[in-house]
């Protein structure tokens, strides 16, 4: 317990927003094997947690394979997606759910697996998904993309639009890699209403001389 509260310490202290050992140590003992103490901590009035099984607490069941509970859209000013998506068969429904959720002005987050974890879930993600899942023209706004291998000392990377360095960014790395993302909503639209294209391949589709070209994110060096 003493090595959990000096990690979620240093974490707090890496955001410029120190955490004294008498609240870390109240974090964990307040509900454990959750995260809900950490967001009222942070200054959530309100924390639900969705799940397609109560056994672990959670406070809404419902099947993320299915789509949203209607009393549920548009009614967070976050949702955080801490490694749930790529679980969930039915990827763009369990996405869309998620996107529908936030209120405008409010905030998606997610942190998944995109670099050498297969079998971890269904599915690894990557940039050039969540820059076209998130476009102006579906409501949302990306502030933020990260990448950031497993290795001791590893370095963050900011991860670039593809549509905007007009190549392909990929991560070539031994180790595993998480993808982290932050995304506004701006405005009140019907979500993945307009059906994402991958950039390269709708760029060709206007200038058909345009090959692909790649960009490395080596977080191998990290």
């Amino acid at each position: 317990m003493a090595g959990d509260e000096r990690v979620l310490m240093a974490a707090f202290e890496d955001a410029n927003e120190p955490l004294s050992r008498s609240s870390a140590r109240r974090i964990f003992t307040e509900e454990k094997s959750s995260a809900e103490p950490i967001f009222r901590h942070l200054g959530a009035t309100q924390v639900d947690s969705l799940d397609t099984s109560a056994y672990e607490g959670a406070t809404i069941v419902h099947d993320l394979n299915e789509p949203l509970l209607d009393q549920l859209r548009g009614r967070y000013s976050a949702v955080i997606d801490g490694g749930t998506l790529e679980h969930v068969f039915d990827f763009p429904t369990a996405l869309r759910s998620a996107l529908e959720a936030v209120g405008v002005g409010g905030h998606y987050i997610a942190f998944t697996p995109t670099k050498h974890q297969c079998g971890h879930g269904f599915y690894q993600l990557g940039p050039e998904l969540y820059y076209r899942a998130l476009a102006a023209e579906q409501g949302y706004r990306v502030r933020c993309m990260l990448m950031r291998g497993y290795n001791t000392g590893a370095r963050w990377y900011e991860v670039t639009d593809p549509a905007v360095v007009k190549r392909r960014v990929m991560a070539l790395s031994r180790w595993p890699v998480d993808l982290y993302l932050l995304a506004e909503r701006t405005q009140e639209k019907e979500v993945l209403a307009t059906v994402p294209q991958q950039s390269d391949y709708a760029t060709r589709w206007t200038q058909p001389r345009q090959l692909p070209r790649f960009v490395r994110a080596d977080s191998e060096r990290a």
